[in-house]
């Protein structure tokens, strides 16, 4: 199951956003507080928190997500600023390019993405492939800074 390497892969992208590394260390730990394992205890309460993260998942990107949300689900609470963390996931349908007469089209697997209208099969693929965090919606700790913000990525 690669989704909990994505989900892992997209909490430690979060996490690097919200708390940048310094030049002399790469260590999430040190920026964002873990849990404790075996008391599920905070060993501090985190400044920021992460409220939603909206990735973008192409249709042929081959990821569950239902897989992926479980995944994500199971490992937000390994970092207490992701404990609470909501993953949105936006699906984004193929589009190619055809072979034959170089239009675009969408491709289907019930049709064995060939071209809808003429047959062809695939020249490049447009869209379909994607899997982007969009954004990271962020709430500040009521002694820091106050409200909630909105990291945007591309």
């Amino acid at each position: 199951m690669h989704e909990a390497a994505v989900a892992h892969a997209i909490l430690r992208r979060a996490l690097q956003t919200v708390y940048p590394p310094s030049s002399a260390t790469d260590d999430l730990v040190r920026c964002a507080s873990r849990i404790d394992e075996n008391e599920g205890a905070l060993e501090k309460e985190p400044d920021i928190n992460v409220i939603r993260i909206l990735i973008d998942v192409g249709e042929f990107r081959n990821i569950d997500p239902e897989s992926l949300e479980f995944a994500f689900t199971s490992l937000r609470k390994e970092f207490a600023s992701t404990r609470n963390a909501k993953l949105e996931i936006r699906p984004v349908k193929a589009l190619a390019i055809c072979t034959i007469h170089e239009h675009e089209y969408r491709p289907t697997a019930d049709q064995y993405f060939s071209c809808t209208s003429c047959g062809g099969g695939i020249k490049k693929l447009i869209l379909g492939e994607e899997l982007n965090i969009v954004s990271i919606e962020i709430e500040n700790k009521p002694t820091a800074k106050a409200g909630r913000s909105t990291i945007a990525q591309r």
